[in-house]
C-alpha cells in the first residue's frame, strides 16, 4: 500500500512539472519529456516507468485541474456570507497559472480529441453541479439549466480574462451575478 502511494505522489510530481513547464514554455508541444523530469528532478526514463506518454501525463494534470476548479465552486457556495462568497470567487478567478493553464487545455481540445472529450465531460460535470445547487437552493430559480448555463458562462469568461491578463476584471461583474441571483444558494 505504501508504494502505491509513493507512485500516486510520483505521478502528481510529474503532472505538475509538466504544467509548470508549459507554463514557463507557453505550449505543451514546446515541452519534452526531458524539460518535465528536469523540472520533477528526476530521470527521463523514470517518467516512462509511471506513464505511457505526455498526452497521458497532460489527461492526469487536466483532471486534476478540473477537480479543483469544482472543489472552489463548492466552497464558493459553502461560504457562508458575502465576503466568503467574494474571498472564494477571488480564489477561483484570480489563479491566473491555473486559468493561463485552463485556456491551454481548451486550445489543445481543437487538435486532441481526447483533451476535448475531457473539457466537454468537466462541462457537463460543472454544469450539472450548478444545476443542481439551483435546483435546490433557498432562492427559486425561473430556470436552473438556464441560469446554470450563463453562471458557467460567466466563471469561464472570467477564468479567460484572468488568464489573458493576468487580473480578473470581470470579477465584480461576476461577484454582482452571483450576488443578485445566487447568494442564497
Amino acid at each position: 500500500m505504501g508504494r502505491q502511494s509513493i507512485a500516486e505522489q510520483r505521478r502528481i510530481q510529474i503532472g505538475r512539472a509538466l504544467q509548470a513547464c508549459m507554463l514557463e514554455k507557453g505550449s505543451y508541444e514546446s515541452t519534452s519529456v526531458k524539460d518535465i523530469a528536469q523540472r520533477a528532478d528526476m530521470a527521463a526514463g523514470l517518467i516512462h516507468h509511471y506513464f505511457k506518454s505526455k498526452d497521458e501525463i497532460l489527461m492526469l494534470v487536466a483532471r486534476m485541474l478540473f477537480e479543483s476548479i469544482r472543489n472552489d465552486i463548492d466552497e464558493l457556495y459553502l461560504a457562508r456570507d458575502e465576503a466568503g462568497k467574494r474571498e472564494q470567487l477571488h480564489e477561483l478567478v484570480g489563479s491566473c497559472d491555473r486559468n493561463r493553464f485552463v485556456m491551454m487545455l481548451y486550445s489543445l481540445s481543437l487538435s486532441m480529441p481526447e483533451v476535448k472529450e475531457l473539457v466537454a465531460e468537466e462541462r457537463a460535470l460543472l454544469f450539472n453541479a450548478l444545476a443542481s445547487r439551483l435546483k435546490r437552493g433557498a432562492k427559486a430559480v425561473p430556470n436552473p439549466e438556464k441560469s446554470a448555463a450563463s453562471l458557467l458562462f460567466f466563471f469561464e469568461s472570467a477564468i479567460m480574462q484572468s488568464a489573458l491578463f493576468d487580473q480578473a476584471p470581470a470579477e465584480d461583474l461576476l461577484m454582482e451575478v452571483l450576488v443578485d441571483q445566487f447568494l442564497s444558494l
